[in-house]
């Protein structure tokens, strides 16, 4: 599982930020008793009851952990360490959590969060134009979270979306060199009644390095999950449900 994980990241087929999920999906297969066991050993009997003890987990990651099943096996009849793939007999099964509904805003809930970001100064609300920017532009948080000046065209009035944060494979927060897809390199319009707002927001970063927009207080990338923990936070804080 590790071979195939290490080649895909060699020859780019999948990012730094993949690749560290990857391994610890990995990391949670080699707990199992049965990655002690001789991969001749193994079968479909021993994969489906291990499988059947992940119930607890979310449904996407059984569906990884069988999937880094799936390609370990596949490359271990493809170079003759077995005879039979055993994966064939094996059925993903459902988890026992619920299925997690996202909810967007209500057009109220959106206008009340909108009055209060408006009326706070950056000050009190560090990333207030950064949820601005999420709710009207269309923006990922980890978009939003990679803009620099250089980025804004004020005479034109355009964001150009063409990278987003991301980690490295040690869970490091990095600039990433595009965005999450291809399609998702962009140029979007800046809503009039937020453009003082953002103005605001690039003078700030001025004196960042790179002009980055936003930085945490020690003077890093922020962790897109710290910003949307910030927004959950406000949102409870506002009575608006998550």
């Amino acid at each position: 599982m590790r071979e195939q994980a290490n080649k895909k990241l060699d020859l780019n087929l999948i990012g730094e930020r993949t690749y560290s999920r990857i391994i610890e999906t990995i990391k949670t297969i080699e707990k199992a008793p049965i990655s002690h066991k001789n991969i001749n050993d193994i079968t479909s009997q021993d994969i489906q009851d291990y499988l059947n003890t992940l119930k607890d987990y979310s449904n996407s990651t059984i569906k990884k952990m069988k999937e880094q099943f799936n390609q370990a096996f596949r490359e271990a009849l493809n170079k003759g360490y077995i005879v039979k793939n055993p994966m064939f007999e094996v059925i993903r099964p459902r988890s026992n959590k619920e299925h997690k509904i996202v909810r967007a805003l209500e057009i109220e809930e959106q206008q009340k969060l909108t009055n209060y970001l408006m009326s706070i100064p950056i000050s009190d609300e560090p990333y207030k134009v950064a949820y601005l920017i999420e709710m009207y532009l269309g923006l990922r948080i980890g978009e939003v979270l990679a803009l620099r000046n250089t980025d804004i065209n004020l005479h034109k009035n355009l964001i150009t979306v063409n990278k987003t944060l991301t980690t490295d494979k040690n869970h490091k927060v990095i600039m990433g060199n595009s965005t999450k897809t291809y399609s998702g390199i962009r140029e979007v319009p800046i809503p009039s009644f937020i453009r003082e707002e953002i103005i605001n927001q690039m003078r700030l970063a001025e004196s960042h390095k790179d002009k980055q927009l936003f930085f945490d207080p020690n003077g890093n990338y922020v962790r897109p999950n710290n910003a949307n923990r910030k927004l959950k936070e406000l949102l409870k804080k506002m009575g608006i449900s998550n």
